[in-house]
């Protein structure tokens, strides 16, 4: 069997356990009510050394589904399943063929059993670099950049789940520190390198910098464009967003419209749980929901520790409706389902600067989906600054106290009175006028206060 099916076997083997042990000290961490913000990132995202026959093979891996690793060597991005069985092993899906993986760490190394073949992917020790073997922060170095020390000299102390520890040189020499104190680490990272008072102990292993060039993925491409945005919607490293998104909108509108409103209710069930919301009162909330299968939790926590890109996501799905709905004849597209207009109403309602502008975007798709769009309204001189309005804007006036004028006001955070508002008419309820530009497509002004 060749070097790049073993490696990769190895390399799978090792990323499949990690993930596993991560987990496990995530729900031990939670049966405490505690969650690691950095725990919860090992899961998707690692790296991973592989060395066999004299070269180091360093991977960066990554989830981009329950089942589906990508590693990334040297820039050349692979794909594989993997699944556990009864027995321990795994059934992995890479290099074009299905695969039967055994794996076992034993002191010397990773002994790998790959289709019935067996090798061993050493363990080579560096004592020229000093690394942690825990995940948490740097407290302080304790001996300072350039200082000769002897072997087993306590050179950090490091905080790890809320305990402070010191770790120790393996041999003589001189320290440079590679961390500043403060940093976050992880297990594995260097924190500093020795100058060895005896450079014979340090073993020869060159880099590998090549690719795998004969190697070929072997993950089925027939995910829909709905299955990778709830991949990534679920926290994976499904692929680029604006990608996703384009795949997303080569769909029949109507069907688009399905789908979004599927995957915009998604986002909703994870974040309407943290809007808001102190993470402490999350955390015991996420453990009481699931006290007999906290992993369930723990998805909840790994899909929001992507917020950044799952919001992006949304964020291009709701720019996609709001071109349909703003185009109803050219695209064919029927009447807003309920579901849809659920889902926007409660995107609209999300508190907080983190849902901002999904929160603007929502509340504008809800309003050129309604069956009855709002009728723009002449400005009064009397209420409004002219001169401040420039050709383009466009202006939308909603009721005091409806769902979407709430939403709004909601997730503003100019606490001064706007000169956008004034009292209703007759007997009316006052209204709060809007208006956006359509080269910038956003909200420009609104209120925070109304006076009833």
């Amino acid at each position: 069997m060749n070097t790049p099916i073993l490696v990769l076997a190895a390399v799978l083997f090792r990323s499949h356990t990690f993930v596993k042990e991560k987990h496990a000290e995530l729900v031990a961490a939670l049966a405490k009510g505690q969650l690691s913000t950095v725990l919860v990132k090992d899961l998707t995202g690692f790296k991973q050394t592989i060395t066999y026959e004299g070269l180091k093979y360093d991977f960066n891996v990554s989830k981009a589904g329950p089942e589906v690793f990508v590693v990334d060597l040297n820039g050349q991005i692979l794909l594989a399943k993997v699944r556990e069985q009864p027995d321990g092993s795994l059934l992995s899906s890479f290099g074009g063929a299905t695969r039967k993986i055994h794996g076992m760490e034993e002191p010397l190394g990773l002994r790998v059993i790959c289709d019935g073949v067996t090798c061993l992917m050493p363990t080579i020790f560096d004592p020229s670099e000093l690394r942690t073997d825990v995940t948490g922060k740097i407290v302080r170095f304790l001996q300072d950049d350039g200082t000769h020390l002897e072997a087993g000299t306590p050179y950090v102390e490091v905080e790890a789940m809320k305990m402070i520890m010191a770790l120790k040189t393996g041999e003589a020499g001189a320290i440079a520190h590679a961390r500043a104190p403060g940093s976050i680490i992880s297990a594995g990272d260097l924190l500093a390198s020795l100058t060895l008072s005896d450079p014979s102990k340090v073993a020869k292993i060159e880099p590998f910098e090549g690719t795998f060039s004969e190697v070929l993925n072997a993950v089925d491409e027939d995910e829909t464009a709905r299955d990778k945005c709830e991949a990534a919607l679920d926290g994976y490293a499904a692929g680029p967003v604006d990608g996703l998104v384009k795949e997303l909108s080569d769909d029949n509108v109507n069907v688009l419209v399905d789908d979004a409103s599927a995957l915009l209710l998604r986002y909703l069930a994870v974040e309407a749980r943290y809007a808001g919301r102190p993470m402490d009162a999350v955390v015991r909330e996420l453990v009481e929901a699931n006290k007999d299968d906290l992993g369930a939790a723990i998805t909840v926590a790994v899909a929001h520790g992507r917020l950044a890109d799952r919001t992006k996501l949304v964020n291009g799905v709701l720019q996609e409706l709001l071109r349909i709905y703003s185009n109803r004849r050219a695209s064919g597209v029927e009447p807003a389902p309920m579901v849809l207009v659920s889902a926007l109403a409660q995107l609209a309602a999300l508190p907080g600067d983190a849902y901002g502008e999904v929160a603007l975007l929502a509340l504008r798709v809800s309003l050129v989906a309604a069956e009855e769009a709002p009728t723009p309204r002449t400005l009064d001189a009397r209420l409004f600054n002219k001169a401040e309005l420039t050709r383009g804007y466009a202006l939308i006036e909603l009721e005091t106290g409806s769902a979407a004028a709430t939403a709004f006001l909601g997730n503003k955070s100019d606490a001064s009175p706007s000169k956008l508002t004034k009292p209703g008419r007759g007997g009316e309820p006052p209204v709060v006028f809007l208006f956006f530009t359509a080269a910038t497509e956003a909200f420009q002004g609104g209120a925070k206060t109304i006076q009833a």
